[in-house]
């Protein structure tokens, strides 16, 4: 262990080998990557990590992370984390700032009572040329990423939501390769909240939101991000329309929901977006760290 954070991931090497008839075969590299953080604008593990080779800032696709804030609407340590995470990786993506929050999925998490600490799990994905073992087989991690349209304050909690998110599972599982629903085994979605400024902006135009309460919110749109996960896998069958009410728990196989207030302005081109995971052999004796 450095300073700078432990390197906890392992590289998870031939997923899904693509093969042209009279190409090489070539198959898809992932790494997860988990760094300690000693603050929410901490960066300086994972730059000590691409000046080592060990990263390439270029081939991650998503960070997730826990700060140290109180988990509510108004946590502020998540943007925090996400503009200084955007900043420095900036200029290794060739790219401002606020376009490296299209490009990677950012996903922060606040809160780090009791047994967690502060830290950012890091995804890369690459392409990798004549990597092909030929004792290689069965199934590997793969991941995939998508984002839904930006989505107007009074259609968050709805039926627009839940069949957009399922658009963009189904897209996320496209890009994974991922063709059995049963090989998803982890969907990580951010998910829009409301705010008074966007319950007032919907009245303004003569529509109601779900609730007006931003805490509310939580509720309806983590329950919507679910039952659009849920179809997309195939474990709903019909139209859910808005008049869908909670009669028990939600249970959705490997959907996980986190809520959040920052990518849901009408002009932030940043939604809630979605991870599908597929399976790999456990049989290969190497441990996961998520």
């Amino acid at each position: 262990m450095d300073a700078a954070g432990s390197h906890y991931g392992l590289p998870y090497l031939f997923v899904g080998p693509k093969m042209s008839k009279g190409k090489n075969m070539r198959t898809t590299s992932v790494n997860v990557v988990r760094i300690a953080t000693k603050g929410p604008g901490d960066v300086s593990g994972l730059l000590s990590l691409i000046e080592q080779g060990e990263i390439d800032p270029k081939s991650i696709v998503a960070i997730l992370g826990k700060t140290e804030g109180n988990g509510g609407v108004n946590d502020f340590t998540r943007e925090y984390a996400v503009s200084a995470l955007s900043a420095a990786l900036a200029p290794y993506v060739d790219l401002p700032p606020h376009r490296v929050e299209q490009r990677i999925a950012f996903v922060m998490s606040g809160g780090t009572e009791g047994v967690l600490s502060p830290h950012i799990t890091v995804f890369t994905r690459d392409d990798a040329a004549n990597r092909v073992s030929s004792d290689i087989s069965g199934k590997r991690l793969s991941i995939g990423m998508a984002h839904t349209r930006d989505f107007l304050p009074e259609e968050i909690g709805r039926g627009v939501q839940i069949r957009e998110t399922a658009r963009a599972v189904a897209a996320a599982m496209a890009e994974a390769a991922i063709v059995d629903p049963h090989d998803v085994h982890f969907v990580q979605i951010k998910c829009p909240l409301l705010t008074s400024d966007r319950v007032e902006a919907a009245a303004a135009r003569g529509n109601k939101t779900v609730t007006n309460s931003a805490y509310g919110s939580m509720a309806y749109s983590r329950g919507a991000s679910a039952l659009g996960v849920a179809v997309a896998l195939g474990e709903i069958e019909g139209e859910i329309d808005d008049d869908v009410k909670g009669e028990g728990p939600i249970i959705v196989r490997g959907g996980v929901r986190k809520g959040g207030t920052r990518h849901i302005e009408e002009d932030s081109g940043v939604s809630p977006f979605l991870q599908p995971w597929r399976a790999r052999d456990h049989n290969d004796n190497r441990s996961e760290h998520f």
